[in-house]
């Protein structure tokens, strides 16, 4: 776990031990909050991995706009939160909402990475050569339909 990730747990302890009441009322949106917005910021690095490797621009925009679904359902949940008396069957909707988004995150990054080991192979800028080539147990891919004006794409 790095530092930031102490930080959040130890904060978490910290609330526990200070006010277990409160800790038991509130925890589980706190925490999801909390979860989601990490999500958010890992598929806004994506993005910028994307944007700056062969991936191309057609990425990382997907990416962008995961991160900015995600994000305006966290901002309309806490707006509806904080407005009126948000029941249960509320927090359940935005959570299933933002699962949602997060398999539409993951299947762009499979999309992406589905020639790929690690991102690194993917290169930086358009003149890199793009995946390294398909092992036998993965045939090649075409990602020309996503991100036509890319360089090194299979067709």
């Amino acid at each position: 776990v790095r530092p930031v990730g102490w930080v959040v747990i130890a904060g978490f302890v910290a609330w526990f031990v200070a006010s277990p009441a409160s800790f038991l009322r509130h925890g589980h949106v706190v925490s999801a909050v909390t979860m989601f917005l990490g999500i958010i910021v890992v598929v806004l690095l994506n993005g910028f991995g994307a944007r700056h490797s062969t991936s191309g621009p057609t990425f990382a925009r997907l990416y962008d706009a995961v991160a900015a679904a995600m994000s305006l359902t966290l901002l309309a949940a806490a707006v509806v939160a904080f407005t009126r008396h948000a029941g249960d069957h509320v927090v359940i909707w935005v959570e299933a909402l933002l699962i949602l988004e997060f398999t539409a995150f993951w299947l762009v990054q499979t999309v992406e990475l589905w020639d790929v080991r690690t991102r690194a192979q993917l290169g930086r800028g358009r003149g890199a050569p793009s995946a390294a080539p398909a092992g036998p147990d993965r045939p090649p891919r075409s990602r020309a339909r996503l991100n036509p004006g890319a360089r090194g794409t299979r067709a």
